[in-house]
């Protein structure tokens, strides 16, 4: 019996050997019925189902169609009631934690996958489905990097690129950041923390609860602007804090600016004597109130110094989405917390000791953009945007054990015309 849900697809994989066969064409009547070769067999049966479990109802993040409807129901009603305010009063919307991890077992989908995916690679990726859960022998790294690589371009294209098409042309900017960016494998929460700002105006993360929680991540961020050429970053921070030091409102624009911050928004002002979440950072608040002024003109300085300049790096260090995504399946692990965290995975640590013990500033590089936008000339390698250039002396590869042979390449490339290159194991 096929179970209840939109049918996918079904795979048999022989245990002993792993091989793999499409058998999605031997349902009739409701039912799986045909044959296999003998041997020791698995039968996986793959059907969509609605995400009932959570009970928070979400967008499919992976469909522009249902993006665009959510937009109706909501972007759209505000600005059937303030249109002349768009691109004077409101300058920018932000959203807020969306996140692939939510549906049970972090198994966000989408009807059109395999439509969309055979339309990009010229297969249909049913024989891959097994890799989500298991290993499939040689093949397990690449299977995984292709599923969830595409799961991962889908989201971008799908909710933030859609929301952002609509802001812009309303004369408005978007902003906002994903759930639960501070973990080391983003695969279960949003896909690939970089690629997930590749079509947002201003990238954005969330710093609350506690001082320099996000700390580690801020470079990943900040790096996806200087990769995707946007002039802004944005922060969340100060949220969900008690009896916070005023000092700490300086150490945090301190620890997030120097790392490529440089649009902050505080969590929050209350409007009322209400307040829900502190810290309460109101003109009217006793505590932080008197500080604010000196704050404000400080934060402001900042800002006017920082946005849309050239950031200057001589340190590449690639961002290993290609290894994160090959050790990640569904099961094991809490997808909130990332899931399954590859020993190897050192490239947070990496930018930590560069930033703090090193003192050198980098720029994490996409796989996508080291193939597209780098060029090697002599012993540099250039970041080619319109805005953003950065020339790199020395380009890092940190822990992974799974690479796209077109980095690869390329990297050796910079190697053998004389770049300094350092792989961290």
């Amino acid at each position: 019996e096929l179970p209840a849900g939109a049918f996918l697809g079904a795979v048999g994989m022989e245990n002993n050997s792993l091989k793999r066969i499409d058998i999605s064409d031997q349902t009739r009547n409701g039912k799986l019925s045909g044959s296999l070769p003998s041997g020791d067999w698995k039968v996986m049966i793959y059907t969509l189902n609605s995400d009932s479990s959570s009970g928070r109802n979400h967008v499919d993040y992976l469909s522009p169609e249902a993006v665009q409807r959510f937009i109706e129901l909501t972007y759209e009603k505000y600005y059937k009631a303030f249109p002349e305010q768009f691109g004077t009063t409101i300058d920018y919307a932000f959203y807020d934690e969306p996140c692939l991890r939510w549906v049970e077992g972090g198994r966000t989908w989408t009807g059109e996958f395999n439509n969309k995916f055979k339309e990009k690679y010229g297969f249909s990726p049913v024989i891959y489905y097994p890799a989500l859960w298991f290993d499939i022998g040689k093949e397990t790294e690449a299977a995984r990097n292709m599923l969830l690589g595409f799961r991962a371009e889908l989201y971008s294209s799908g909710f933030p690129k859609t929301i952002n098409d609509w802001c812009r042309d309303h004369k408005i900017h978007l902003t906002g950041h994903v759930d639960q960016e501070e973990v080391v494998n983003p695969v279960s929460v949003c896909g690939d923390l970089m690629k997930a700002f590749k079509y947002q105006d201003i990238p954005a993360v969330d710093q609350i609860f506690y001082y320099g929680r996000s700390s580690d991540i801020y470079k990943v961020i900040s790096s996806a602007a200087n990769n995707y050429d946007r002039p802004v970053v944005a922060t969340e921070c100060y949220g969900a804090i008690s009896r916070m030091p005023v000092k700490n409102l300086y150490k945090e624009a301190m620890d997030q600016f120097a790392k490529g911050i440089n649009l902050m928004e505080p969590h929050a002002v209350w409007y009322t004597d209400e307040v829900d979440i502190q810290p309460d950072l109101s003109p009217t608040s006793k505590t932080y109130g008197p500080s604010l002024p000196a704050y404000n003109e400080y934060i402001g300085r900042l800002q006017c110094m920082l946005q849309g300049g050239e950031h200057v790096a001589d340190i590449g260090i690639l961002y290993p989405i290609a290894s994160l995504q090959g050790s990640y399946h569904f099961g094991p692990g809490d997808p909130g917390m990332g899931g399954i965290i590859p020993a190897e995975a050192d490239y947070l640590d990496i930018g930590k000791m560069l930033s703090l013990e090193i003192r050198r500033d980098f720029t994490f590089i996409h796989p996508e953009i080291l193939d597209e936008k780098c060029l090697i000339t002599g012993d540099k390698m250039q970041l080619l945007n319109k805005f953003n250039n950065e020339v790199y002396k020395v380009f890092i590869i940190p822990g992974s054990r799974t690479i796209q042979l077109s980095n690869l390449q390329k990297i050796k490339n910079f190697y053998d015309n004389g770049g300094v290159v350092i792989a961290t194991s």
